[in-house]
């Protein structure tokens, strides 16, 4: 009998994870029909299962009743002995100077509830100097108040971001063929193409279908422009109260976000330092053989804007 498998998308934040979800969505039904499971995002955080995930007692502890019951709640009540996919990019833990720390802890868990599953890891990476930009920005948009340098400060003084390192503990768990590591820059070749390549993984609906709700998804999560920027940090001088702050964050990423004025970047001396932290880190990357060729240069730092995709 073929094995069910367990699809898991667990970051990282800020590569397009909330378009890849929206689209998800959009065929909850139709992937359903397919014999599948999938996690409804509020319900998972409102449940306590992504907690319950990063525990740090031993997978043999677990009471299965109050997993059942989470599950039950995030998958709906036919959600075993089906496939079962899940898209949160914070599944391994937070965009912190840690980095997703709990990565090994998330699928020793998974593996005690799902021993009988085959796994298929994938997860998506950002070069770290515009990752840490747009970490930086969607903590803005959540009502924090600090400016970059402060922000920065934690990092500079922490491990580098090494995308390998950070998923040596899942290869370890489920082996190296059911991990893939897929760079966010792919999506230059156009946002249906990422849609279209992240539904593969764990579908074979037809592309027109896959593709025929892409003009409702809308702008998912707009990123602040400069100017939306120096706004925002002005207004929440005025706003002690971090629910205001995320209005008026929510309001400027409609009026003044990156579609329409230009985006915010790292300031040259700090960029440096990023660049510098995660320069030989990123020459192992390049090494392993995960990133294309055409984004090679791009991830050694030898450019500095992504590369048109050749056609």
């Amino acid at each position: 009998m073929t094995k069910k498998k367990l699809f898991l998308f667990p970051g990282a934040h800020k590569t397009a994870t909330s378009l890849l979800q929206a689209a998800m969505e959009s065929h909850r039904t139709a992937l359903e029909a397919q014999g599948m499971v999938i996690a409804r995002r509020q319900t998972f955080y409102r449940s306590g299962m992504r907690d319950f995930l990063l525990r740090k007692e031993a997978p043999e502890t677990i009471d299965m009743q109050v997993w059942n019951a989470m599950a039950e709640d995030v998958f709906g009540p036919s959600w075993q002995d089906r496939d079962v996919v899940i898209s949160i990019e914070n599944l391994f833990g937070e965009a912190t100077p840690n980095v997703y720390a709990g990565a090994g802890r998330c699928i020793d868990t998974l593996k005690h509830i799902f021993p009988d599953y085959d796994f298929q890891v994938v997860f998506y990476v950002r070069r770290q100097d515009s990752f840490l930009e747009s970490v930086f920005l969607q903590n803005v948009h959540r009502g924090f108040d600090e400016d970059v340098d402060s922000f920065l400060d934690p990092f500079a003084k922490a491990k580098p971001i090494d995308w390998l390192k950070i998923l040596k503990p899942v290869v370890e768990r489920v082996g190296e063929n059911s991990v893939k590591i897929v760079p966010f820059e792919t999506i230059k070749a156009g946002p249906k193409a990422y849609i279209l390549d992240f539904f593969r993984h764990f579908t074979d609906l037809p592309k027109k279908q896959l593709l025929s709700t892409y003009g409702d998804l809308g702008d998912t999560n707009v990123s602040l422009s400069e100017l939306g920027l120096r706004v925002a940090r002005a207004g929440f001088v005025e706003l002690p109260k971090m629910k205001e702050r995320r209005v008026l964050a929510t309001a400027l990423q409609r009026e003044f976000g990156v579609d329409k004025y230009p985006r915010f970047k790292i300031p040259a001396p700090l960029r440096e330092r990023i660049v510098e932290q995660h320069r030989d880190v990123n020459k192992r990357l390049v090494a392993s053989g995960v990133i294309p060729d055409e984004l090679k240069s791009y991830y050694l730092f030898e450019e500095e804007a992504v590369p048109k995709p050749s056609k």
